[in-house]
């Protein structure tokens, strides 16, 4: 299927938005006032798989490391960055040890352990589990084969962390700053059980802030700024209000009128507002795409997804749907995110790999895949998520297809 180039769901590239934060004169408090298109699904680092919930998880967790505005990896909850052995397959890690849980709890060690052993455990079934799969031992752990205690990675000391890995890994840093290597209260995960992460009440945080007032389906929450944390001082604001506003043109409207600080904008919004002074293009190192069902028949069949391919208008979508400065193309690595280090040149570029549209030739792999399937009638269903623009793709999509 063609990829294309998205910000936030099937959303938007660009975000209006106020600078600073608004001031509550009742506490003098410096508060944001947030909206957000989707809820909360989770504040499980290690079964989180959508964007929005992980952003909210790293606004309450610490990992070892950050990425900076630039994508360079900095030291979060680690002192420095690794020490590599030379044959790039042992990592030596010193964490801080001033940092500490929202419970008074010290982070150690063993809590990064814990939370890596967590994420690689069949038993928890995470989605990201096989970003350990270059730990050692990781194969037979992911499969359930040897207990979780054998993954490469263990605590040499409250403070220092010690990864083996079964082959280098050069991105190795970037991964421990993903949201589900942050580190985890062991004693405190366990004692909540299945119900860790499904509300504001059964998490701890590391980070920042700390979620509050979300009750697991809620479309309102807060952040409020965490005294624990070790850099409070250097954070500028003491929290924020956020509510899920599923419609683009209410979340505008409420903008409009000083209600809230932010909103997403696309389609004939975004050249309504382009001469705005709030308004911000911030390109995203993301991509969207259709994902199909192989145990429909129809969709099981090369021919037909080829027909798909063939029919659905990458260009159009980006530039008359979408409308939000996102690129269309057909690769699953975004444009602006690596390039070759020896030429410089952007590695979709590189690839060459144009999006097409042929009408004809879907229409004749549609021939093709009947043939194959006969069917008195066909019928697909998409699912997508139910902000409005979201629903707008889809209808978009449905169109196309039927088409």
């Amino acid at each position: 299927m063609k990829v294309r180039k998205l910000v936030i769901s099937l959303l938007s590239l660009s975000a209006l938005a106020l600078a600073g934060c608004s001031q509550n004169s009742k506490a003098n408090e410096k508060i944001v006032h947030l909206t957000e298109a989707q809820e909360i699904s989770t504040l499980d680092s290690s079964t989180v798989e959508d964007t929005g919930s992980s952003a909210y998880i790293g606004h309450m967790q610490d990992p070892l490391y950050w990425e900076d505005e630039n994508n360079n990896v900095t030291p979060a909850l680690a002192k420095e960055m690794p020490e590599k052995s030379e044959d790039g397959l042992t990592y030596t890690i010193k964490m801080r040890d001033d940092a500490k849980w929202s419970n008074g709890d010290p982070i150690t060690a063993h809590d990064f352990v814990y939370a890596v052993q967590r994420l690689a455990n069949p038993e928890t079934g995470a989605s990201y589990a096989y970003l350990v799969e270059n730990f050692e031992n990781a194969e037979e752990v992911l499969k359930g084969d040897r207990p979780v205690e054998d993954l490469g990675v263990k605590a040499l000391d409250d403070h220092t962390v010690e990864i083996k890995l079964s082959k280098p890994t050069p991105y190795m840093e970037h991964l421990l700053a993903f949201t589900n290597f942050s580190p985890l209260n062991k004693k405190f995960v366990e004692e909540k059980g299945d119900a860790y992460g499904s509300n504001s009440d059964n998490v701890l945080a590391s980070g920042p802030f700390k979620v509050e007032d979300w009750d697991g389906t809620g479309l309102n929450w807060k952040l409020v700024k965490n005294p624990d944390y070790y850099n409070a001082d250097k954070v500028k604001i003491d929290g924020a209000d956020v509510q899920v506003i599923k419609e683009i043109s209410t979340r505008v409207n409420l903008f409009e009128n000083g209600e809230v600080d932010n909103t997403t904008l696309s389609g004939e919004l975004v050249r309504q507002y382009k001469d705005n002074p709030n308004l911000k293009f911030k390109p995203k190192a993301s991509i969207s795409y259709i994902g199909v069902n192989h145990k429909n028949p129809l969709l099981a069949n090369k021919d037909f997804r080829l027909a798909l391919d063939y029919a659905l208008d990458n260009k159009e979508y980006t530039d008359q749907i979408l409308a939000t400065g996102s690129t269309p193309i057909s690769t699953f690595v975004p444009k602006g995110l690596v390039k070759n280090p020896e030429t410089g040149e952007d590695f979709v570029d590189e690839a060459n790999i144009e999006p097409k549209v042929d009408v004809k030739k879907a229409q004749e792999l549609w021939e093709k895949a009947k043939a194959a399937v006969p069917q008195d009638s066909y019928q697909l269903r998409i699912l997508s998520s139910d902000d409005e623009g979201s629903k707008r793709v889809g209808e978009y999509f449905q169109g196309q297809i039927e088409k």
